[in-house]
């Protein structure tokens, strides 16, 4: 844990439940950013705006009664908030708590947890078959694991997958139409590229994987659309599903550029 800022006083402190609802913490959090900005605080601005904070009643073995902002971040991102915290960031931390303070919270600690994986995660592919597009969206998805979590990258992998099908039509000269969905360039190169016409000695097999994954493309649609951060939808995946869905695509996007870049 990096404590961030602290009040003073003992340095112990036990988290009890949140403070306020979801909502009022970002009608909060909105708040303190306005006013940090409108005091020149803008680096502190920044600061808030950049960690997933929650606010927190907390107590102390002397029964003290205050509130904790708290972030469970990931690897990436808690080094990066230690390395500013190191240099020049105690400032920042400190204007925060006084506008909180301001604001009707008394803030006596700030804090960070490192937030453990337990989560594994398929490889990213590096498609030898690529676009502007591919790249960008593959360096996103690994980024946002990184620093957020693999329900934040849910909508990207599947316009990684997207580009990529799109990409091995180019770059073969095979037709699409310009909205056609995954779905329908998935079946399209399985009907007209020669990569899947000899799936080996098992072709029938490799014929029902490759139908499954059809099966497969067909609901990443409705989970982007629905159930991501495409759009603002109320309900995301979990973490569990988000990494399913990102390692059936990464393993598909595998195994389908080795098969394009063959040929």
């Amino acid at each position: 844990m990096i404590i961030l800022y602290h009040a003073g006083g003992a340095r112990d402190f036990q988290l009890l439940s949140p403070k306020i609802e979801q909502a009022e913490l970002r009608k909060l959090l909105y708040n303190a950013k306005l006013l940090l900005n409108s005091r020149g605080y803008v680096g502190a601005a920044q600061t808030l705006s950049s960690i997933d904070f929650s606010l927190s009643d907390a107590t102390n073995n002397f029964n003290d009664e205050f509130c904790v902002l708290h972030a469970e971040v990931p690897l990436e991102k808690y080094e990066l908030i230690q390395e500013q915290y190191s240099t020049s960031g105690k400032e920042d931390f400190a204007q925060i708590a006084d506008i909180f303070r301001e604001l009707g919270a008394y803030i006596r600690f700030i804090v960070c947890d490192l937030k453990l994986s337990d989560t594994t995660v398929v490889r990213s592919p590096d498609p030898v078959i690529t676009s502007e597009v591919l790249r960008q969206t593959l360096d996103d998805v690994e980024a946002l694991i990184q620093a957020r979590s693999p329900t934040s990258c849910v909508d990207r992998i599947h316009t990684a997958l997207h580009s990529y099908l799109q990409a091995v039509c180019d770059t073969h000269g095979i037709a699409y139409e310009p909205d056609a969905s995954i779905t329908h360039l998935f079946k399209t190169l399985r009907n007209e590229h020669p990569a899947l016409a000899n799936l080996g000695p098992r072709t029938d097999d490799i014929e029902k994987i490759l139908r499954a994954f059809a099966s497969i493309m067909d609901a990443l649609n409705p989970i982007r659309n629905r159930a991501s951060a495409a759009h603002p939808n109320v309900e995301l995946l979990g973490t569990d599903e988000a990494v399913l869905v990102i390692n059936v695509t990464r393993t598909l996007l595998h195994y389908l550029d080795s098969k394009f870049s063959s040929k």
